[in-house]
């Protein structure tokens, strides 16, 4: 068991550094060969006064499918998991396609309304990934509830694309997640997928993490934002299987808030759900209050900090789990108060 935890501590390493150097050499200017998909552009809104590397998901996606694939080929035999996936290579195929879609979009410039539908085929086709009922039928009818995942798991893509657009602020999220969903598998012992997706990811979003900080010098785009988050709607759907609907409804709570009410807002002032108004409250502390990105990254570290706090908490006082669905409800309205203020300043 030391030996394989060793093993696996090496593995881990190895990816961070690998993805490191590779982000490193393009940042850098040293493989010019990649330059054909990652590139320099101005970006959104004049948020920087440089042009900033565009692209950075086709290295770690790239490197996520090439990882986790080869783990899957060597060592899912030997996994037992709690949830049942009828069909494991569907989410390679899925994610992959995803992946060459988004470059091809980058190329073509697809259509809005193209795109939404690739990705309402893609994840009607995942469906068998997740195992159904979710919720018992005499409650919600079947093909109701196929409806219902199909939408939430596209909702969960394109809000993780829209957050892909402040310093720092996708990657920081991301590791929040995938860290708290590590560690709420291992403290109530399930023995998830989820864990070992997670695994596998977490290295490659640290590195990028380090050259997409404040001053970001690179951003995923939807190369890698939308395979991110069809690999998030995935892990929360797979965590209903495991029957603790209060995480699932906790650990991405704050982002869905924000993006429903601004579209919302959006749609009743006559404008397209995917009208680029860059009017998130997320965004609105830098664009309207002239804020640092790191006065909002430090907002949602805190979230998912103790998002930690509380998962500890609750495993080692055996509390109801309800008690997390507070916490972050809570701390998703204060947020969404506290960075509405500046919206409101300009209105």
């Amino acid at each position: 068991m030391y030996t394989e935890f060793l093993y696996y501590i090496l593995f881990l390493i190895t990816n961070f550094t690998l993805c490191l150097l590779i982000l490193k050499l393009i940042v850098n200017d040293k493989l010019k060969s990649l330059n054909f998909i990652i590139v320099q552009k101005d970006s959104d809104h004049k948020m920087h006064s440089y042009k900033v590397y565009q692209n950075a998901g086709f290295i770690v996606i790239g490197l996520f499918l090439i990882n986790s694939f080869m783990m899957y080929l060597f060592f899912y035999k030997k996994i037992h998991l709690d949830e049942n996936i009828s069909r494991p290579l569907l989410f390679f195929g899925s994610l992959s396609i995803f992946y060459l879609v988004s470059i091809y979009d980058f190329k073509k410039n697809l259509h809005p309304i193209f795109r939404l539908f690739i990705q309402f085929i893609l994840v009607y086709l995942s469906l068998s990934l997740i195992e159904f009922p979710l919720i018992p039928i005499k409650y919600i009818p079947l093909k109701i509830q196929y409806l219902l995942v199909v939408i939430f798991w596209v909702y969960v893509i394109n809000i993780v694309n829209f957050v892909d657009g402040l310093d720092g602020l996708v990657a920081v999220s991301s590791i929040g997640f995938f860290l708290n969903i590590i560690i709420f598998n291992l403290l109530f012992g399930i023995t998830s997928i989820n864990i070992y997706i997670s695994g596998i990811l977490l290295p490659f979003i640290m590195a990028f993490l380090i050259f997409n900080k404040p001053k970001a010098k690179i951003f995923l785009n939807d190369v890698g934002s939308i395979p991110l988050g069809y690999i998030i709607g995935f892990c929360l759907l797979n965590t209903i299987q495991s029957g603790y609907w209060f995480f699932f409804m906790s650990i991405f709570l704050y982002f869905i808030m924000d993006v429903t009410y601004t579209l919302l807002r959006k749609m009743k002032n006559g404008h397209y759900p995917w009208a680029r108004l860059f009017d998130y409250l997320f965004l609105q502390p830098v664009l309207q209050g002239k804020k640092s990105h790191w006065y909002v990254l430090k907002f949602i570290f805190s979230y998912y900090f103790f998002m930690m706090i509380m998962i500890f908490i609750i495993n080692l006082y055996e509390l109801n789990n309800i008690y997390l669905f507070i916490y972050s409800l809570i701390a998703s309205l204060i947020i969404l108060k506290k960075f509405n203020q500046f919206n409101l300043k300009m209105n």
